[in-house]
Order: C-alpha cells, then sequence, then structure tokens
C-alpha cells in the first residue's frame, strides 16, 4: 500500500446507532455526525472534537422531483408513501387502527417501500397495503403515484429526540409532499423553513393525514 505522508488521522463518519461505538469512540481523532444537531450534541458529550456536516440530496432526486411536481399531487392517484428501514416499521403498525379509520372515509392505498422481502400485498381490514423491497428505483416509482407521505418516529428518546429529518426530506426533494412527526427536532427544523405539516403531539395524525388528503 502507497504510504500516507504526514499525520493521517482516523476520523469516525457516523449518523446513527452511537450506540456501537460509544465504547470506541475515545480511539479516533475526530466525529463528524451527519444526521442531527441533537445527534451530534449527543457525541460531543463523548468526545472533544466533534464536528456536524449535513447530508443532502442527490442531484438525482431533486430533477426527478422537479419532473413528479408537474403534475399536483392530487392528480397522480390515491397513494399514501412510507418508506424507511425495517426497524422503522414498528412506528407505521402503531398507526395501522388510524390507517384502517381513514380507508373507510377516503380512498387510498398505501406503499410501503423498506427491506429486502419480495413484494408482497396485504389488506388491512378495507385498506390495500402494497410492500416493497428498498430500491432506488422502486422510491422513484412510488414517489411518481404518491399523493402523500408519512414519517412517524418510533417511540423513545433515542428513536424521537435523535430521529434525523432525511426520510421527510428525501419526500419532499421527490416531489412527495409529507408529514413529519412532531416529536423530532430535526424535523421540526426542518419544517420551519417552509411550515411544513407536523403530526404527533400537537395534531393527531389522522387529522393531519385527512385534512392534506382532501386538500394537497
Amino acid at each position: 500500500a502507497a504510504k500516507i505522508h504526514g499525520q493521517p488521522s482516523k476520523v469516525l463518519l457516523i449518523c446513527d446507532q452511537a450506540e456501537v461505538f460509544w465504547d470506541s469512540l475515545g480511539v479516533f481523532a475526530g466525529v463528524v455526525a451527519t444526521s442531527s444537531h441533537p445527534f451530534a450534541a449527543v457525541l460531543a458529550g463523548r468526545h472533544p472534537r466533534v464536528a456536524f456536516i449535513s447530508e443532502s440530496e442527490p442531484v438525482e432526486h431533486l430533477e426527478f422531483g422537479k419532473g413528479n411536481l408537474s403534475r399536483p399531487p392530487a392528480q397522480r392517484g390515491n397513494v399514501l408513501m412510507w418508506h424507511g428501514g425495517g426497524y422503522s416499521l414498528d412506528a407505521l403498525q402503531e398507526l395501522r387502527p388510524t390507517l384502517q379509520r381513514l380507508s373507510k372515509q377516503l380512498s387510498l392505498e398505501l406503499h410501503v417501500v423498506s427491506g429486502r422481502k419480495e413484494a408482497h400485498t396485504e389488506v388491512w381490514e378495507t385498506l390495500k397495503v402494497s410492500f416493497f423491497p428498498w430500491s432506488k428505483e422502486q422510491l422513484l416509482r412510488s414517489a411518481a403515484v404518491a399523493r402523500l407521505g408519512f414519517v412517524p418516529a418510533r417511540r423513545s428518546v433515542k428513536n424521537s429526540w435523535l430521529n434525523p429529518a432525511s426520510r421527510v426530506r428525501c419526500l419532499y426533494a421527490l416531489g412527495v409532499p409529507a408529514i413529519g412527526d412532531d416529536r423530532v427536532p430535526d424535523v421540526v427544523e426542518f419544517m420551519a423553513g417552509f411550515a411544513g405539516p407536523l403530526a404527533g403531539r400537537g395534531k393527531p395524525w389522522e387529522d393531519c393525514l385527512r385534512e392534506l388528503w382532501r386538500n394537497d
């Protein structure tokens, strides 16, 4: 291997799951957090040299979103969209009763883009739920037909306070209006820039979903 001249340093670039490296943070000369300011603040309590560099959306997403917005979301169909890692599915399941009630009042179906399992369909009472394995291509396909997106956060301090706004930001980049969780500081900060809709403690998810489904 080529010799590195000077004084090379080992730096940790991390977006979440600090507990995995918590006991070994000291071996790094510095730590760079990329998900949220609260996450960086937590790391700073453990390491003396922490920097924050915000993530940004790929140009491909922004270009797609620009084209997607040429058609109003309400004219794309009746798809409500959720995307994220499999570990976040419990937050979606918590809203299952809410979604089932809404499906009896509104014409909607749910797209879930997550994980690696084969595509399949479930029926939650009257709600059709299409599960797709995560891929960039599927993310774009669902965004192209999505009328609205939503990103509820998991319960607990770790999974809400430290949660980044990346999943909400991704939907907006793709031209999909989305509801964020008002328990997540990073999401609240992101939404404040354009008065984006929030649900959770301040406004019930059911009310917010129903209102935006009719008026977006």
